[in-house]
């Protein structure tokens, strides 16, 4: 059989395997030829075709796409979380296969479909319990021709396969291998959405202009390269876009997950044509013309033959924080603390607007902001006897978490992990957010985002981020109070940029995280080699990548192996232990021998054990909880808690899911 390739001048295969910059040279000129079908497997450039669809049948072949329905509020995203037009169906109408191409079509209803002004399609490789097709790496590439049109909107794009490996979206990774807007035809877009679970996402992305004399309208071949810690983008074999930073934290993690996660799961393919939506909220979808369709010629995914191997993690490449910019800030600072103002001297008590208008980027003084969102409350500084406090007398609280605000504004340098500390109280339990963040300069993204709970007895806090975006000289630390009524007391705040490589302290004092959990990376996870915050002693440790289970399948929940030598632990320190209180420790093990295992919970010198047991492990149990309560320490708090366990020599266990929680 004799397939069609488009092949644009000029543009030399190498360009695949190559390193892409913004101005690629290409050509307009097109030279169709017939090319065997068997070239397909393109082993001369040291790629496999491992899946592909050629739409060569009658019908949607279903053992490699499935539908999805509806509007998304069955997944709980009304709209797909766009705001979007569409209804998705499996009708003729909207999706078919002809002359060997995929036909996605968008149509105007009569009158509403199921509530809904248009219908389209769209296709995955997944249905909601088997996978279809996903993979990890790989290029993956479509031949597709687009309608033009306002409020058009065809996409191209992936998802992982299982998103709670890394705490749900955009934590866990979006690759949009091509979006195009049918009012602007000239040209296409590529992105990679990641950062933390929303709203603390973010996303990077590059614009594509197709050379003159062709558009949307026409057949191109948009294609992603991604490999370990890089993914490159093309349009025709032209590469335009490169990416090789991102990160990644769920709610549970301390700090990132190890790279290059989120992209070093199993992703998923999609395909679709979407109405109107968020991502070009400049459209008039009525000024389109319907039906309009977007037709795919093929799907391809090819490996490269010799595998991929780990990116390469080393210092260099973990710490890549911008030093002459720290340097130049740091200046106007004494010992990396960047709160100007902890004792509140320049505290503004009357409430400005919480507006880009009303509240002064360039200026470190306090600002007390309030008066949009619903929220009414005044201000004042009183002295406590831990010291000079902000309080604020909330008495609504509005409809959204920033409709009372106190804000700092410092600068946030790119690269830098930032340790946030504070002493607060309420006159009664409640929650605020606690976020750096960007003013309207920098689109109001989100550096980090905290849910602080509080207590009527006043309480150090401690939370740490990493700044991943550009360097950002007036960022702003916001405490968010609305929501509720009542009294907030807040002061001793302190932000210091924790000048460790690679940013981490694996002894500080560690604030409960999401969940209350006392323990840090106790997934095994997180930091350059899963390890941060881990110590060991006799003990060799390895976290890989995945394991196979018994059906062949890969599985990510990554256990440590813990291979023992003698007098073998392994401790983590900084366990922040409140005074008379009971705690609930749990973990998983599993092993293939049977195993004694110590653990143990003590204060800083081991002098004082709060728990101390001797567990048997029993290979025919497999996979084991293991679970115990324990009295904290007496009278006073313990900030620098050892959580330890410990195994004898020669044997060899495996570990996961470790977790620390006060009882309530």
């Amino acid at each position: 059989m004799m397939r069609k390739r488009i092949v644009f001048a000029g543009v030399l295969t190498a360009l695949l395997l190559s390193a892409c910059t913004k101005n690629t040279e290409y050509s307009n000129e097109m030279v169709v030829e017939d090319v065997p079908q068997q070239d397909l497997e393109r082993s001369e450039d040291g790629l496999t075709l491992v899946w592909n669809d050629e739409f060569d049948s009658d019908t949607l072949d279903t053992t490699k796409w499935a539908f999805q329905y509806g509007t998304g509020s069955e997944y709980g995203l009304d709209g797909w979380g766009n705001s979007e037009l569409q209804y998705y169906t499996d009708r003729e109408d909207n999706v078919r296969i002809e002359d060997g191409k995929l036909i996605i079509t968008a149509v105007k209803e009569e009158k509403p479909y199921q509530g809904m002004p248009y219908t389209s399609a769209r296709l995955r490789t997944v249905t909601d319990d088997e996978t279809l097709f996903s993979t990890t790496y790989g290029r993956i590439e479509a031949r597709i021709r687009m309608p033009q049109g306002e409020g058009l909107w065809p996409a191209f794009w992936m998802l992982p396969v299982d998103e709670t490996i890394y705490g749900g979206w955009a934590a866990s990774g979006e690759i949009d291998i091509m979006e195009a807007k049918g009012r602007l035809p000239e040209g296409v877009g590529g992105t990679l959405h990641y950062g933390k679970v929303w709203p603390g996402n973010t996303y990077k992305s590059q614009d594509y202009s197709f050379p003159e004399g062709t558009d949307i309208t026409d057949f191109h071949v948009y294609s992603l390269e991604w490999e370990p810690g890089v993914m490159r983008w093309y349009v025709d074999d032209a590469c335009y876009f490169t990416m090789d930073k991102w990160f990644s934290q769920g709610k549970e993690g301390a700090v990132e997950y190890t790279k290059p996660a989120p992209f070093d799961v199993p992703f998923y393919i999609l395909l679709n044509l979407a109405v109107g939506g968020t991502f070009d909220p400049e459209a008039d979808v009525e000024l389109a013309d319907f039906p309009a369709s977007m037709e795919v010629d093929f799907v391809r995914v090819y490996q490269k033959t010799d595998g991929y191997q780990p990116a390469a993690m080393d210092a260099a490449a973990i710490d890549t924080r911008d030093q002459e910019g720290y340097a130049a800030y740091a200046a106007f600072y004494t010992d990396g603390e960047f709160m100007t103002d902890p004792d509140f001297d320049t505290m503004n008590t009357e409430a400005i607007r919480n507006t880009d208008k009303d509240i002064v980027a360039d200026s470190k003084d306090w600002q007390f902001a309030v008066g949009n969102f619903g929220g009414a409350a005044e201000a004042q500084v009183e002295e406590l006897a831990e010291g000079t406090f902000a309080r604020v007398d909330i008495t609504s609280g509005g409809n959204q978490n920033y409709a009372v605000q106190l804000i700092q504004h410092l600068p946030v340098i790119e690269g830098y992990t930032y340790e946030v500390a504070f002493d607060a109280k309420a006159d009664n339990a409640r929650n605020f957010v606690l976020s750096p963040s960007g003013d309207a300069d920098n689109a109001w993204v989100k550096y980090g985002v905290f849910d602080v709970s509080l207590d009527t007895e006043l309480k150090s806090y401690t939370y740490s981020f990493k700044m991943n975006s550009p360097t950002d000289p007036t960022a702003r630390l916001e405490f968010n109070m609305g929501l509720a009524e009542g009294s907030v007391w807040i002061g001793n705040v302190s932000v210091k940029a924790v000048l460790e490589e690679g940013g981490v302290d694996p002894d500080k004092t560690k604030t409960p995280i999401y969940g209350g959990n006392l323990i840090y990376n106790g997934t095994f996870d997180q930091g350059a080699d899963r390890m941060v915050f881990w110590h060991t002693e006799g003990l060799e440790a390895e976290i890989p990548d995945f394991v196979l289970t018994e059906s062949g399948e890969k599985d990510y929940s990554r256990m440590a192996e813990l291979t023992a030598g003698e007098n073998a632990k392994l401790f983590q320190r900084g366990i922040r232990l409140t005074a008379d209180g009971e705690f609930y420790l749990r973990f998983d093990l599993k092993g293939e021998q049977d195993v004694p295992v110590g653990v143990k919970v003590t204060n800083q010198d081991g002098t004082v054990r709060y728990l101390e047991e001797t567990v048997e492990y029993k290979a025919a149990d497999g996979l084991k909880r293991f679970e115990f309560t324990f009295t904290g320490p007496a009278g006073e708090d313990e900030s620098f808690g050892v959580f330890e366990i410990s195994l004898p020599d020669g044997s060899r266990i495996l570990l996961d899911n470790i977790k620390m929680n006060k009882k309530l």
